[in-house]
């Protein structure tokens, strides 16, 4: 790399961290979800206004984002209770089925009256299942009722939103990759992503115990937090290469640490660096977006038509509650917001070439417009 290449490269990266980091506390401020500002900073910066960054001429920032992916997904694991699921049980099921199976279905058919390609069209179906809880957890947080009935069953169907999301990714990266999928194929991905799902979660809560007692004494500094991304990273290299998505490996890893009495600990490690690679992500995702692409009556009658089934298919999940003392139009509210995953999908979709530019631009708005519409309404509800 030529030295004014890399000159540029330091000045873009430097520009990037403090604008998202400006931005991600002038959102909070407002009340509105870091990821609001640190998206908005990529559209002020890519092509939609300056024009100074254009993500398909900045391999190494794409890489950097990659990385900021992955970090992503290993907190999210880091942050799922699997007991949590099972202690809600039946409700959250529910809730989780009906907030997947609606949604799907609806954007899928909407998706191919539109003209969108079949593996398209089951991209934009996924992407409008996967439920971003950050912000719904922050506003249960806020209002003291992060133990509440409602947050612990919005809590584990946002995780199974989550995981069947990363499955429906995989079955799309082989179909992208290999043309076509049969029946059998699509059910041995299925499998293989149950079967790494498990064996990982298995071997790693057996096998990662043991290895902190040694790690720990040989007191030799920053090998924890080293070893955690390494882990992060031979998961998602592993998930790659049996034909799965790299941020189910990430998630996997987050995960298995989360079952150890250290998860804790790791999660304070690890969130100083992905301060700085999961903004660039955001940045990045903001930056593909051409905001001036949404200004025509096609896509603007698009994100109109996505919002309604994005809230719907969520609001109705709220009924799978059934038989639990919450309040069930606060769960289904509570499940509207679309987050990381959503993001990670749409940006893939736009990647591979399975959405266009202004459709990506469209799911973004949408997803955007439902991160910021459930804070106030939830706070009323709870």
């Amino acid at each position: 790399m030529e030295p004014i290449q890399i000159g540029q490269l330091i000045l873009k990266l430097i520009v990037i961290l403090a604008a998202a980091r400006f931005a991600s506390i002038l959102a909070n401020k407002l009340k509105f979800p870091a990821v609001i500002g640190e998206i908005l900073v990529g559209i002020l910066l890519g092509p939609s206004l300056y024009n100074f960054i254009i993500p398909i001429k900045e391999p190494v920032l794409m890489f950097l984002a990659e990385i900021g992916i992955i970090l992503l997904l290993f907190e999210v694991g880091l942050k799922s209770d699997i007991n949590a699921l099972l202690k809600t049980g039946r409700a959250s099921t529910f809730v989780a089925i009906i907030g997947i199976i609606l949604p799907f279905t609806l954007v899928y058919i909407y998706s191919l009256a539109i003209g969108i390609s079949n593996t398209g069209s089951i991209l934009m179906g996924a992407i409008l299942s996967a439920t971003g809880i950050g912000i719904t957890m922050a506003v249960f947080y806020e209002q003291g009722k992060i133990r509440s009935k409602e947050s612990e069953i919005i809590l584990g169907a946002a995780v199974m939103d989550d995981v069947v999301g990363l499955i429906i990714l995989s079955i799309i990266v082989s179909l992208v990759e290999q043309g076509t999928i049969p029946i059998v194929g699509i059910a041995k991905l299925i499998l293989y992503s149950l079967l790494f799902f498990i064996c990982a979660i298995v071997i790693g809560t057996h096998l990662i115990p043991p290895l902190y007692k040694i790690v720990a004494a040989l007191k030799i500094s920053r090998t924890f937090v080293i070893g955690e991304f390494i882990l992060a990273l031979s998961l998602a290299l592993i998930a790659k290469s049996i034909g799965l998505a790299t941020i189910l490996g990430a998630f996997t890893a987050g995960l298995i640490l989360e079952k150890t009495k250290y998860h804790q600990k790791i999660e304070h490690r690890i969130h100083p660096t992905s301060q700085i690679f999961v903004p660039i992500f955001f940045v990045m995702i903001g930056a593909n977006l051409y905001i001036w692409s949404i200004f025509n009556q096609q896509t603007l009658s698009l994100i109109f038509f996505l919002l309604i089934i994005a809230i719907i298919g969520k609001v109705s999940a709220g009924i799978g509650a059934i038989g639990a003392k919450a309040n069930k139009l606060a769960i289904g509210i509570g499940m509207i917001p679309r987050g990381g995953v959503a993001l990670i999908l749409a940006a893939f979709g736009l990647s591979t070439g399975l959405i266009t530019n202004s459709i990506y631009s469209a799911v973004v708005v949408v997803i955007m417009i439902t991160a910021m519409l459930v804070p106030p309404i939830l706070k009323q509800l709870i």
